[in-house]
């Protein structure tokens, strides 16, 4: 595999640690350290509390540094030049495999497959974490999923079942149809046509919840321009733009308004995120009605989602990853995950934990922790190339397939340049 990022300075290795821990004074070995973890700005409420709460009970003490996103890839690969990561880092799981490849992590595979509530961890997070060898890197740090949204109002306005979102690539046409007869600026559907990452968080999972995918990832190969139900997803979306079920300004929608515009009550439809989106929809408008539900496929059963959120890492440079696992195992304890994520709102990176007292006081939140059972993430390196990059060949497919006339010339330039960048990676 041909390498072509920056690469971490390889710290301390298992067996160096373990040769300085034999000569080391008993007395030395055990004396509390002082952890350096680096955290995205997901959500301070929740980190800064865990941090409190970590740092008033334990000896090991954590100093957290919160790193706005849009700066966090450059920092760490400045850091991991450097050979001064942090012990432990909070990742967008959508980067784990990029950074596995380039060494950043210190394996914790033993740790997690002993872990008792192992089979409970949201498996897109565990998934995206572990390389084809079986050896594990992360877990579950901020979990969240793709949902569908719905106004339940305009749905009774427009003579729909209030309490019944789309469940088919079909309804949720039907349903924006209908809606959009309510006439004025009231339309059917939105999303954010210019926004790569946010399509491939809640475009993407549509289309694999029918069975289609833009990627094998088995095999490295592009599929965007050669699966026929690829292409019946783009047809889904590019239907409703050529009918005037979708504004016009959803082809120039960055993700600066994405939510705003839902909450502004004026659509009908919406795909989003499921906690943050539930959170801020909600804030933005109080008196909103609204459901979520999953994001769906052609026909009805078929679901799908994104997981998103964040995974924690050991990285090379850790001083013990022993003491890091035992802040990561406390982070997951029923009492953390209930205690501290469910009450401020966070959803559970455990399944088992996730219809708790807190999000049992939200229809729409336990709606949403159904669909993390199926949330699922690309594993793939050059996924930032891919699937993120204004000008890369995902959102390129989008902007000229669906906004376009050329659906079938989009997708066929969108797979020869995904394959383009999955060579160099894999070859």
């Amino acid at each position: 595999m041909r390498m072509n990022r920056i690469r971490a300075a390889v710290g301390m290795t298992a067996l160096g640690a373990l040769a300085i821990a034999t000569v080391a004074p008993v007395a030395q070995a055990q004396d509390p350290i002082t952890m350096q973890m680096w955290g995205r700005n997901v959500d301070e409420v929740v980190y800064n509390a865990l941090i409190e709460e970590w740092n008033a009970s334990h000896a090991n003490q954590i100093e957290l540094t919160i790193i706005p996103s849009a700066d966090y890839v450059a920092r760490v690969a400045a850091a991991a030049s450097a050979g001064e990561l942090p012990d432990l880092l909070d990742v967008d799981l959508i980067y784990m495999p990029d950074f596995i490849n380039q060494g950043l992590f210190q394996p914790i595979t033993d740790q997690v497959n002993g872990y008792a509530n192992k089979d409970a961890l949201s498996p897109g997070h565990v998934a995206v974490s572990t390389t084809a060898d079986g050896q594990i890197y992360g877990v579950p740090f901020y979990v969240d999923a793709s949902s569908l949204f719905w106004n339940k109002d305009l749905y009774a306005a427009a003579g729909l079942d209030p309490e019944k979102g789309p469940t088919t690539w079909q309804q949720v046409m039907d349903d924006a149809a209908a809606i959009r007869a309510l006439g004025g600026d009231t339309y059917g559907f939105y999303f954010a046509g210019a926004c790569a990452g946010c399509n491939a968080y809640t475009y993407l999972p549509q289309i694999w919840a029918a069975g289609g995918d833009v990627i094998d990832y088995t095999t490295h190969t592009a599929t965007i321009g050669t699966d026929p139900v690829t292409r019946e997803a783009f047809e889904y979306y590019k239907s409703m733009v050529d009918a005037g079920l979708v504004p016009e300004g959803a082809k120039a929608e960055d993700g600066s308004t994405w939510m705003s515009t839902f909450a502004s009550g004026n659509i009908g439809i919406q795909p989003l995120g499921g906690g943050w989106g539930i959170r801020g929809v909600a804030s933005q408008n109080p008196d909103m009605n609204f459901g979520v539900t999953a994001l769906p496929g052609k026909e009805d059963g078929q679901t799908a989602s994104f997981a998103g959120g964040d995974t924690i890492a050991v990285s090379s440079s850790a001083q013990s990853v022993d003491a890091a696992w035992e802040f990561i195992e406390w982070t997951l304890s029923d009492d953390v995950q209930v205690g501290i994520y469910a009450k401020n709102g966070a959803f559970t990176s455990r399944t088992d934990l996730a219809n708790n007292e807190y999000a049992a006081a939200d229809p729409r939140l336990v709606a949403n922790n159904e669909v993390l059972v199926t949330g699922d993430t690309p594993n793939t390196l050059g996924y930032n190339e891919i699937f993120n990059d204004k000008n890369g060949p995902w959102i390129a497919a989008i902007q000229t397939g669906i906004f376009g006339g050329d659906l079938d010339g989009a997708l066929s330039s969108a797979n020869d340049s995904i394959q383009g960048i999955l060579d160099q990676y894999y070859q």
